[in-house]
Order: structure tokens, then C-alpha cells, then sequence
């Protein structure tokens, strides 16, 4: 993962929740920040320099752009559970 940290999930789900959730697999949780990325991008980019939003790193991020893509990838992770059981 390059914008989104592990350490920004925990306002939504605890260490073990997460690691249930992505299947105990560091790909998942960057294939579903990618995911999450194109899709927050895709309705922004025509109006804002999203490229350079999400060029930010740590406390230089803004912060509702982190919690949106984190809500985002968190869906995908679930969506990936067997049955969905999430």
C-alpha cells in the first residue's frame, strides 16, 4: 500500500478484524486500495488534480480523501470474503 497505511483502518475495524477480512494477504489489501484509488479518481479527476491528492504522503494527506478510500477498499476486502460472510 502507498497512500493508505494499515494504521488508517483502525478507525473502522481492529488488527484481527483486518486481518480476517484480507484473507491474511498483503496483496489483497493493496489490489483493494488500487480498486478504491480508480474509483474515488474516476469521479474526481475531472474537477480536482487527483494525481497529486493522492501523490501525498502521512500528515500531508487529506484526510477525507484517507477515510473515503478506506471505506471503499474495506468494501472490496468484504466483497472477496467466501459468501461474503462479512
Amino acid at each position: 500500500m502507498e497512500f493508505l497505511s494499515k494504521s488508517d483502518f483502525k478507525a473502522v475495524c481492529d488488527d484481527h478484524t483486518l486481518g480476517v477480512i484480507n484473507q491474511s494477504d498483503d496483496d489483497n489489501m493493496t489490489r483493494a486500495e488500487n480498486y478504491a484509488i480508480e474509483e474515488v479518481s474516476s469521479y474526481l479527476r475531472m474537477r480536482y488534480d487527483i494525481a497529486n491528492a493522492y501523490a501525498a504522503r502521512g500528515d500531508k494527506r487529506n484526510q477525507q480523501l484517507v477515510m473515503i478510500t478506506c471505506d471503499i477498499a474495506l468494501y472490496h476486502l468484504v466483497s472477496w470474503l467466501p459468501k461474503r460472510i462479512g
